[in-house]
């Protein structure tokens, strides 16, 4: 007989988001024995009414939600419950179905000024208690947790991004023998990222700068991956970065969201697969965001992570690597050393990261298993 999981997520226009999408519903079908039905309710969008509870009590068999930095706070959504995950607080007491929290992460910018509210932190009380299993993405949201709510049922399972499959992706810019040089650059959130837009900028043209040398270097090409849809937010800055690239790098530079636009944008579960075959085809990558730095570690690809945010060190400390942290963007000389320790030690690293990543699965299968058995 079908079961049937609604799956809670931020299923919008994020490469990072639908990749955990996709790898979470291979990954179930993999362990469920059983038909499974997935109904994917994305978080951004949907208030959890007492109508639409009433809608999944009689049609769900589990309530996923997660992964994804979930537990951030943004006045202007208007979330009756503080975090992404919209319901009041008295609602969540209506739910009867089994609940499963499937590695969550906190995610406070920088330079958010915004206070996360106390009422965010009781809904997450309620939510773990009514659950039948909860945990988050790592050890730093643990940390960032803890003096907030009782952690006595939960667990840090890995990122499900770690375990993303590839699938078959061929385009003529990608068939070359340079040195594949992943950049991922958020963005959005600018201000929330970096101290000012000088700094901001000061950053986007130190790395650019700094992958000439790098290219003259290792006859390498460099591969803009970017995971947003260009938007009214993000605009501005993705026109700075993409004239920036052109300008420093010319020819040896390939903007994806130009040459595949058609193919890849917008990023739904269906061509994460895609995203991740052209991860998996880079010789190293720099990440701002979490799942540049996550995706690569699932193809035993080096991700040197940049910038201030937590969550891309705390991605960085669960795979073992944070030495591969660049939290200065605007230092050139450290941009050089970094990179010149991956490329001289490559296959180091992906021995270190094939190691980690039988540890990170197993922790992940056990979970998994014990979410398996709440489907009844």
């Amino acid at each position: 007989m079908q079961k049937v999981i609604w799956h809670v997520g931020a299923w919008s226009n994020n490469v990072g988001d639908r990749v955990l999408q996709a790898a979470n519903t291979d990954i179930l079908r993999e362990r469920y024995n059983g038909d499974l039905r997935f109904v994917y309710v994305n978080t951004q969008e949907t208030y959890f009414s007492k109508q639409l509870i009433d809608k999944m009590n009689t049609e769900a068999d589990l309530l996923l939600i997660g992964g994804g930095g979930l537990i951030f706070h943004r006045p202007m959504d208007h979330s009756h419950s503080g975090w992404q995950l919209n319901i009041d607080l008295k609602n969540i007491d209506m739910i009867k179905v089994p609940i499963a929290v499937h590695g969550i992460g906190y995610n406070k910018f920088p330079y958010d000024t915004h206070v996360f509210p106390q009422s965010m932190w009781n809904s997450i009380q309620a939510v773990a208690d009514k659950s039948e299993a909860f945990s988050v993405r790592d050890l730093g949201t643990y940390n960032a947790m803890k003096k907030y709510v009782n952690m006595d049922k939960i667990m840090v399972v890995p990122d499900a991004g770690m375990f993303v499959k590839a699938e078959p992706f061929y385009h003529q810019c990608l068939q070359n023998d340079k040195m594949k040089i992943g950049l991922n650059w958020a963005s959005d959130r600018q201000e929330q990222r970096f101290s000012s837009e000088k700094e901001a900028e000061l950053a986007m043209r130190t790395l650019l700068e700094s992958c000439k040398t790098i290219v003259g270097k290792y006859d390498a090409k460099i591969y803009l991956i970017e995971h947003l849809l260009r938007n009214d937010t993000n605009y501005k800055t993705k026109d700075k970065l993409h004239k920036m690239a052109k300008d420093i790098l010319g020819e040896d530079v390939v903007i994806l969201y130009d040459e595949l636009n058609e193919e890849l944008y917008p990023p739904f579960d269906y061509t994460a697969g895609f995203f991740a075959n052209i991860y998996k085809q880079m010789h190293l990558v720099f990440g701002m965001r979490a799942h540049a730095c996550l995706i690569p570690f699932s193809f035993g690809v080096p991700a040197i992570g940049i910038g201030e945010h937590n969550k891309v060190r705390w991605a960085l400390q669960e795979m073992e690597l944070e030495r591969l942290l660049l939290k200065d963007i605007s230092n050139g000389y450290k941009i050089k050393r970094i990179v010149d320790d991956v490329i001289d030690n490559n296959q180091k690293y992906k021995l270190l990261m094939h190691k980690r990543k039988i540890v990170l699965n197993g922790k992940k299968d056990e979970f998994l298993s014990n979410v398996c058995k709440l489907i009844k």
